[in-house]
C-alpha cells in the first residue's frame, strides 16, 4: 500500500501519515514493516514517515495532587500502560513516559495526567468542595 497525504499544514500532514502508517502496519506481511520514502523539497529532503517518539518526565506528587488521588509511581506507571503509554519509574517521584507516534493528542504533561485519571476511573476520585468560593 502506498499512502499519499497532502495538506496545507505540514505538521498535521505528518501526524496523519504517522497515524495511518502505524494503524496499517499491523496488517503488513511481514507485520509492522514500513518502507520509508524520501521527499525532495526546496528547503531540503526529508524521509517519511517520521514515526518519532518523545519522552516526558512526570512528577508523581504533582500528578496525584492535580487528579486528587494518592498512588505510587509504580501504580501510576501501570495506569499509563493501560492507556498505551510506555513508562518507566525513575524514582519514587518521577516517571519517564514515552509518547508514541499514535498519540498526537498528547501535547503537554496535563494530557498525561488526564490519561492517568481516565485509567484510574473518574468515579473512584473523591469529590471535594473547594475551600474558597470563586466568581
Amino acid at each position: 500500500i502506498f499512502i499519499d497525504v497532502t495538506g496545507s499544514d505540514l505538521r498535521k500532514v505528518e501526524i496523519v501519515l504517522d497515524t495511518l502508517v502505524t494503524m496499517f502496519g499491523g496488517y503488513c506481511d511481514p507485520q509492522c514493516v514500513v518502507e520509508p520514502i524520501r521527499v525532495i523539497r526546496q528547503d531540503g529532503d526529508r524521509v517519511y514517515p517520521l514515526l518519532a517518539t518523545r519522552k516526558e518526565c512526570i512528577d508523581v506528587k504533582l500528578l496525584n495532587n492535580i487528579i486528587g488521588i494518592d498512588e505510587s509511581a509504580g501504580n501510576i506507571s501501570y495506569l499509563l500502560t493501560k492507556m498505551c503509554l510506555d513508562s518507566e519509574v525513575i524514582d519514587e517521584n518521577n516517571i519517564e513516559v514515552t509518547i508514541p507516534p499514535t498519540r498526537a493528542d498528547i501535547i503537554h504533561p496535563c494530557d498525561i495526567y488526564e490519561d492517568a485519571a481516565i485509567a484510574y476511573g473518574f468515579n473512584r476520585i473523591h469529590r471535594d468542595v473547594p475551600p474558597t468560593n470563586t466568581v
